[in-house]
């Protein structure tokens, strides 16, 4: 006769994998949709096409879209019906700029550097296999769209600011980081790692990384910002419709951008430096 109580006791001791529960399910795709939202920047996504990306039907993907809209994270035009990032998702990323020691350092940085050039001037930071755009500041001649929002995500990799962050890595961590993005890069891996190996040599050369004219007519220079251990934070870019004309030259925008990036390590270090300081001192105040 068979042994019932060993019997459900093997049954109980066989791993099995652990169903997803249901709030955890619609939290997962409703930040799915968030980053799909923030990886497409300032063009806006319907409804029927962030459905598609997500892989989820049109009435779930307006139910989430409308839960991210009460918290303001999103927002759909009126007149396009297209969604886009809210006002409170900018607040989220202010305050995890703030966590990492670089609101304040990073938008004197981005003042000084623009009054100085002319430039519009963005600060990307390190995300994993991404780049974040945490702060940015416009001139008022600039006409560009491409990068000209807070919170845009981008895989490393895809433009001069991702080319002067793998620059400074060594050659098998950036392989890494270019083969995980490669499929988000292009449906030819061959080509990416070449061009990217390309645009990676002539950065070290220069000692700045220069993007090609985007659609919009806007050159770009970046450099990256690297932490006292020498790994990238992220990068410092520069971007205009003159850079490399007559009136304003690679080199002299180059030296510029050289020396502000050393300023802006200098001073992320002294807030990182400060704050610790202060964090030990309440510390020992209450031991």
């Amino acid at each position: 006769m068979p042994d019932f109580d060993s019997l459900a006791k093997l049954d109980r001791s066989v791993d099995r994998p652990k169903p997803v529960r249901a709030g955890t399910q619609s939290v997962e795709r409703a930040l799915r949709l968030l980053l799909q939202i923030a990886a497409d920047g300032s063009k806006g996504l319907a409804l029927s096409d962030l459905a598609a990306r997500v892989k989820l039907d049109r009435s779930t993907t307006h139910r989430l879209l409308a839960s991210l809209a009460r918290f303001g994270l999103v927002e759909q035009d009126r007149r396009g019906r297209q969604y886009y990032l809210g006002l409170e998702f900018f607040t989220v990323a202010a305050a995890a700029s703030n966590r990492h020691e670089l609101s304040d350092p990073v938008r004197e940085s981005l003042l000084r550097v623009q009054a100085q050039t002319g430039c519009a001037a963005w600060f990307f930071l390190c995300s994993g296999t991404d780049l974040v755009c945490v702060d940015l500041v416009l001139d008022e001649g600039y006409a560009g769209t491409t990068g000209d929002y807070l919170g845009m995500r981008r895989p490393i990799g895809s433009d001069s600011a991702s080319v002067a962050v793998l620059a400074s890595l060594p050659d098998l961590e950036w392989e890494n980081i270019v083969l995980k993005n490669i499929r988000k890069l292009s449906q030819d891996p061959e080509v990416v790692v070449v061009a990217t190996r390309e645009a990676l040599l002539r950065a070290r050369t220069e000692g700045f990384s220069r993007g090609d004219a985007a659609p919009d007519g806007t050159f770009t220079l970046a450099m990256a910002v690297l932490d006292p251990d020498g790994k990238p934070r992220g990068a410092l870019t520069l971007g205009h419709s003159d850079i490399g004309k007559k009136g304003c030259p690679v080199s002299v925008l180059a030296e510029i951008l050289r020396q502000e990036v050393w300023q802006l390590e200098e001073a992320l270090q002294l807030e990182f430096d400060t704050k610790s300081r202060y964090s030990g001192l309440i510390v020992k105040s209450h031991t």
